[in-house]
């Protein structure tokens, strides 16, 4: 069963977007490095609040934003007008594994940070960003590998997690190539910066890690972050696939 991802959700994972040291200069340059944006209808799936919208409206012609969840896409809205980006960035409702748009109806379909957690059905899912995307154009995922201290912290209450992830990470590989032969892979090591263990703990309790949390299994995790931790805070990190694919 899905974690229902309310306002509380949301605000959470802003402490990990905030606690990230390179999410603009590691994540956001991998990324745009794939694909020129400029002058092309966009699909960001999975969107959240727009956090790489907002990054990439400048280059794109149009924006199209779609997310299940309501409280990420009040935030979107908000911001949106705030910016007075109606015209550019719109956004919907939606179920990415039956996305409410055409065949062949956008240059560039990504999704970033969703697939990961929507393994149930992840091969359908690939199969909709790639039927909406326009012949020759790109599709993107992106998710976090095996590799790194949050699966290895993540691992102590999902013992298979670091297998799990490693087979995810070559399953998507494969089944794009399937799809299209022009398909590959790029990666990235994210670093991440918090005030303290028990900040960080609190943080990944409310977002990666599964609730409820088994008492053992999160003395390990805390146990984990305060042996990265030191006077300056706690330090932790993972490595990023960036699976792309060119549609035949």
């Amino acid at each position: 069963m899905e974690r229902v991802r309310d306002k509380k959700y949301w605000n959470y994972w802003q402490e990990i977007v905030n606690a990230s040291i390179a999410r603009n200069t590691v994540e956001l340059p991998t990324f745009l490095g794939l694909v020129d944006f400029e002058g092309k209808k966009v699909l960001d799936a999975g969107s959240g609040v727009g956090r790489v919208a907002f990054k990439i409206n400048g280059f794109a012609e149009s924006i199209t934003c779609i997310d299940s969840s309501d409280s990420a896409l009040q935030t979107l809205s908000a911001e949106v007008e705030k910016q007075g980006l109606q015209n550019k960035i719109k956004f919907a409702k939606g179920d990415l594994r039956a996305l409410p748009f055409e065949d062949c109806a956008f240059d560039i379909v990504y999704s970033l940070w969703t697939i990961h957690y929507l393994k149930q059905d992840w091969q359908g899912i690939l199969r909709e960003l790639n039927r909406v995307c326009k012949k020759d154009g790109t599709v993107i995922v992106c998710f976090s590998t095996e590799k790194g201290s949050i699966p290895k912290m993540e691992s102590f209450a999902k013992p298979k997690e670091l297998l799990l992830r490693k087979k995810f990470t070559q399953g998507v590989l494969q089944f794009f190539k399937k799809l299209n032969k022009n398909s590959a892979v790029k990666k990235a090591v994210l670093p991440f910066y918090f005030k303290s263990a028990d900040w960080a703990f609190e943080v990944f309790s409310e977002t990666f890690l599964p609730k409820p949390l088994p008492a053992k299994a999160g003395e390990k995790c805390l146990a984990f972050l305060k042996k990265h931790s030191s006077k300056k805070g706690c330090f932790v990190d993972e490595e990023v696939a960036f699976v792309y694919s060119i549609k035949a």
